[in-house]
């Protein structure tokens, strides 16, 4: 890819004018703004990494639950549990008791 050698020299130029015309700012970050940052930080990787393990249980046992649904709906089965499974068991045994 050629390069066009007077928009190079332009921007040297450009940059060293920029450069060499800046002024000193006098000023300073103070020092605490750092540790409130990292105290602010670490606090909230804390608390997320401690609500993840806390909720992680519950987290993987519903996205089983989902997965379960969606894999039993695809198959063309019904999800264990169903009214109607549930309905015709509990008559069997209420028949066979009598």
């Amino acid at each position: 890819m050629p390069v066009d050698r007077t928009a190079a020299i332009r921007t040297t130029l450009g940059l060293l004018v920029v450069l060499a015309t800046t002024r000193p700012a006098w000023a300073y970050i103070d020092p605490n703004t750092g540790g409130l940052l990292f105290n602010w930080l670490a606090g909230s990787l804390v608390a997320i990494s401690g609500g993840i393990l806390l909720l992680g249980g519950y987290i993987r046992g519903a996205i089983a639950r989902v997965r379960r649904l969606v894999r039993e709906r695809i198959r063309g089965r019904r999800p264990e549990g169903s009214p109607p499974q549930a309905a015709a068991h509990r008559n069997d045994r209420t028949a066979a008791n009598r």
